[in-house]
């Protein structure tokens, strides 16, 4: 009963991985001509830092209608923030007003400010994103708008308050609201499909649990399920429901920490480390004491008032040091041809990967603004992979089954012979 239940399983996720996967290359196909000329300036930096950067604006096809590149210099303890200026002239030859989209990802604030008005609160622009109660869309999507009127060139300047906590190239984007929304309908439907994919995924897990009753499966689910629960804050979901501007960070932290800790106890149960190598079970015990100790520290930052930006950092550093080391171990065990331990060599190899890409993106080397799905089609590619080698490990004891089941027959049938001869 079991192996057809299983074969149906992996060909289901098969092919929602692979429709997820197509789904991260949908493009609009709607387009909206450009109608903004956008001349490049200088960006004059506080006389705090001596540094001065140029700003290059360059016109990018229908959707995108400009893009700026700076590198940002950060403070490790992030208590405070940088401040930019950057002046830019906008043209609408058009006969109607538009409303022009700002797009700064990971930074705290940003203005437009007219420099014909001299309050910032008649230059149309919103809230710090820190403040908002509904982000819009993606993370890395901090909206500001300004509205342009027919027939008229506009001299603004974009003030950016930066506590960015790590040091990235940072990309500025310029919208028009029509490409505006065509490009958060792709994230809007990318980030569905990423998690009905992983629901999917933990409810296959979780029916193996009820069906097989062992708790390798169970803290399996636990993490694929957590780290899916982690995306929801990272997505903007679970701002309104505090009016706390740190809602979705604290979320996050205590989610992906959690589901962290389920992938390290997964592993040291799957590949049995306490049984074969104490050594490496002694090492995966301090990572998860690591996480732990990080999960409960960063609660004491925010609790003293310290910020969530330092937290974040931990956090990241743990993360980023957590799997190479499990992947190191996993690699170890690999070797000695455990169906299981490889697929968690390729799988944490295939998150790994997108983890990279991701902090590529991040420090925009690629000038991507969808960098962070290569960590979920990473973690999509993982799950995939471990539930192949669970599925084989649960084949091979079903056959292991079977045969003892077939010892056990042919053991009762010589008994019956020897009876009747007596």
């Amino acid at each position: 009963m079991l192996r057809p239940t299983l074969c149906l399983l992996i060909l289901l996720e098969i092919g929602l991985l692979l429709g997820g996967l197509l789904s991260f290359g949908v493009k609009a196909q709607r387009q909206e001509k450009a109608y903004l000329l956008v001349s490049p300036q200088v960006v004059q930096l506080p006389a705090a830092i001596p540094e001065r950067a140029w700003v290059r604006l360059r016109p990018d096809g229908n959707r995108l209608l400009a893009s700026v590149s700076q590198d940002l210099p950060y403070d490790f303890f992030p208590v405070a923030s940088y401040r930019y200026i950057a002046s830019l002239e906008l043209e609408n030859q058009t006969e109607k007003s538009r409303k022009i989209y700002l797009d700064w990802g990971l930074v705290d604030q940003v203005f437009f400010r007219v420099l014909e008005k001299p309050d910032w609160q008649s230059s149309g622009f919103l809230e710090p994103y820190s403040r908002r109660a509904v982000p819009e869309g993606h993370w890395n999507q901090q909206l500001t708008y300004l509205y342009l009127p027919a027939k008229t060139r506009l001299a603004c300047t974009v003030v950016l308050a930066n506590s960015a906590p790590l040091p990235a190239k940072i990309p500025l984007r310029l919208f028009e609201e029509a490409a505006w929304e065509n490009l958060l309908e792709i994230q809007h439907f990318s980030q569905g499909i990423f998690l009905g994919i992983m629901v999917l995924f933990s409810l296959c897990i979780i029916i193996v649990y009820l069906s097989m009753g062992e708790k390798l499966y169970l803290t399996f689910f636990l993490y694929a399920f957590l780290f899916a629960l982690s995306r929801l804050p990272a997505y903007g979901y679970l701002g309104p429901l505090s009016p706390s501007p740190y809602t979705d960070e604290i979320w996050w932290l205590n989610l992906s920490q959690v589901s962290g800790l389920m992938l390290l106890l997964f592993t040291r149960q799957a590949l049995q480390t306490s049984r074969f190598t104490p050594f490496y079970d002694k090492l995966i015990l301090l990572l998860i004491m690591g996480r732990g100790l990080a999960l409960l520290g960063g609660w004491a930052i925010i609790l003293s008032g310290m910020g969530i930006d330092f937290v974040n950092v931990l956090v990241r550093w743990i993360d980023v040091l957590t799997l190479p080391l499990g992947l190191w171990i996993t690699i170890f065990f690999a070797w000695k041809g455990s169906l299981l331990a490889r697929s968690l060599v390729i799988g944490n190899f295939s998150v790994l990967s997108g983890l990279t890409f991701t902090l590529l993106g991040a420090y925009q080397i690629l000038l991507t603004p969808f960098f962070p799905y290569f960590l979920q089609a990473g973690v999509l590619g993982q799950i995939f992979i471990i539930c192949v080698g669970l599925g084989f490990r649960i084949q091979r004891r079903f056959e292991k089954e079977q045969k003892n089941q077939a010892k056990i027959l042919v053991l009762q049938k010589r008994l019956i012979t020897v009876w009747k001869i007596r």
